[in-house]
Formats: structure tokens, C-alpha cells, sequence
């Protein structure tokens, strides 16, 4: 079925393009960055729909009545290549209740090299009692603030997540030469950790209600000072694992109505996440829907 689909976008990309294109089954082929948006929507809409031939010919416009040959798409094999539900983020970091421990602290760039951007040569001072390995992949951290949470004992540590190295040379027994990777922006005191997965896909397929033990708060949003955030944000929470929240679990995020000045009765829910990470005493939510701007200090439940 797959071919269907390749030789549907190499015919249609030949009509826009003026192209003799030639179905290759044995070779995938793509949309060329040239095809019109036009064109592409208009793939994009049919794929989407459970159409037969005759539908789909009928849908398409005037320049594309030469497909008379076109058998019947699989929708579910179509869904795939143009999956809207799906969400693909990037980890912007953690929060902990205590520092994070490093194995290496960036030191700054050798002499001559910059630190900052891709492929930089970076000298690390070695610090945790476990040993690095050469040409593995480690990860960035930077703390970039610490603060308290009500009904929380101690301060919470809010690191970023900076990208990834590998330690290509030894400089010595306490120094170590990494190597910055993909757009890996270092700082001198960025600590050295073991690789944390930053790419993440939400897919709302998978979301299940679990209830939780007591409720939980929201503690801090992005690194990038923000009070509130809406739909399509993150939100930490001051639960984690150890409290038995998994990766998609679907909560409800209720108005901390004190905070917020509100007298009344219990609140209607104002947002709902979905948990994309986990550590032991805090998760990472995905804001799926929002009504009213979520804010430090909302119930979780």
C-alpha cells in the first residue's frame, strides 16, 4: 500500500513540476521542496479521508484529472505519514529536590576554541565518583534557578537541558576534552549527567486516567521566567514516580483559587495535561486543553 502512496506523490509532483517522473516501487519518494502548498494540501486532505477512488478523483482539482488509475487508499496507512494528533516537543529540563549530581563540570573551551555551537571541543573537570566512558553519550545540565513550593519542605533545583556530548580525549585523570553535539550551547559550570532522552512524541491515543494519591501543585513552568502558560505549554508538578505518576496519565489542573484572590466553592477544572517524563519526586506535563491560564501553585489531580 505504501507504493500506492509514493507513486500517487511522484505523479502528482511531475504534474506541478512539468517533470517525467517514473515510478520506482523498489525507491521512496517524497514531495520535492518546490511542489505549491496548493498541491500538497490538497494530498494532504485526501489522504485524511476514507475515500474511494471515484471520491477522491472528484476532490481533486481541475490539473490532476489524469488520475484515473488510482485504487483504493488505506486510511490507517495514510493516517501514519500525516498523523495531526501527534505532537513532537523537545524536554526543555527537570526539576529535582536536590542538586543534581555531575559526573564532569564544564570548565570552558580549549585555547583558540569557542564553547558555544556544534562540534566544539569543550574541557570538562571530572567530579562524580563514576568513571566516563570515551565516545559515549552524555547530556548538558544547567541550573538556571532554585526556589520553594508551598506545602513542599527544602528548595526544588530547575535545571535545562543544554544537549548532548561525548568525551573524545583525556587530559588527564581529573580532565576530559568533550564534544558538543547537534545546537549543544555550553556554558562554563553546565554540568555533565547521564543522557537524558530529550525528544518526546504526545500522542493522545495513549492517554489514560489514573487517579492519584492527594493532589498535586504546580511548581515551576519553562526555564524562561514565565508566570502562566496555556495550551500546547509544559507545567512541573511535585509528584513523581515515587508517588505512582506514570508517563501519559491524564490529569485535571484546578484553579488555586486562594492564590488567585477566588472565593467560592470547589472550582470547575481549568486545564488538562498529559504526563510526558517522570522523576522520582516530579513529572513534566503536556498542557493538552486549557480554559484559563494555568499558574504556579494550581491543584493537580
Amino acid at each position: 500500500m505504501k507504493y500506492i502512496f509514493y507513486g500517487l506523490l511522484l505523479f502528482v509532483s511531475s504534474v506541478v513540476l512539468g517533470a517525467d517522473a517514473k515510478k520506482d516501487p523498489d525507491k521512496k519518494q517524497v514531495l520535492p521542496p518546490s511542489m505549491d502548498k496548493e498541491a500538497e494540501e490538497n494530498i494532504k486532505r485526501i489522504f485524511f479521508k476514507k475515500l474511494d477512488p471515484e471520491s477522491i478523483l472528484s476532490d481533486l482539482p481541475p490539473k490532476f484529472v489524469g488520475l484515473k488509475d488510482i485504487e483504493s487508499l488505506d486510511y490507517e496507512e495514510m493516517s501514519k505519514v500525516y498523523d495531526t494528533t501527534l505532537t513532537p516537543l523537545i524536554i526543555p529540563g527537570f526539576v529535582f529536590k536536590k542538586e543534581a549530581e555531575p559526573l564532569a563540570k564544564v570548565l570552558g573551551g580549549l585555547i583558540d576554541e569557542e564553547i558555544s555551537g556544534p562540534g566544539k571541543k569543550i574541557l570538562v573537570k571530572l567530579e562524580g565518583k563514576e568513571s566516563i566512558e570515551m565516545y559515549k553519550k552524555y547530556s548538558l545540565l544547567r541550573l538556571i534557578g532554585t526556589f520553594k513550593s508551598e506545602k513542599s519542605k527544602g528548595k526544588w533545583y530547575h535545571y535545562s537541558l543544554v544537549g548532548d556530548v561525548y568525551p573524545v580525549e583525556f587530559e588527564s585523570k581529573k580532565r576530559a576534552v568533550i564534544l558538543t553535539l547537534d545546537f549543544t550551547i555550553a556554558q562554563p559550570g553546565d554540568i555533565l549527567v547521564p543522557r537524558e532522552e530529550a525528544e518526546r512524541v504526545v500522542d493522545p491515543n495513549l492517554g489514560e486516567r489514573k487517579p492519584i494519591n492527594g493532589k498535586a501543585r504546580v511548581i515551576s513552568l519553562r526555564e524562561d521566567d514565565s508566570i502562566v502558560t496555556g495550551e500546547g505549554g509544559v507545567v512541573f508538578i511535585d509528584k513523581g514516580s515515587d508517588d505512582g505518576i506514570t508517563v501519559n496519565q491524564i490529569l485535571d489542573v484546578y484553579p488555586n483559587q486562594e492564590k488567585r484572590g477566588v472565593k467560592g466553592s470547589s472550582p470547575d477544572a481549568i486545564g488538562t495535561i498529559q504526563i510526558i517524563d517522570t522523576k522520582a519526586q516530579s513529572s513534566l506535563g503536556y498542557v493538552s486543553l486549557c480554559t484559563q491560564e494555568i499558574g504556579i501553585g494550581d491543584m493537580v489531580y
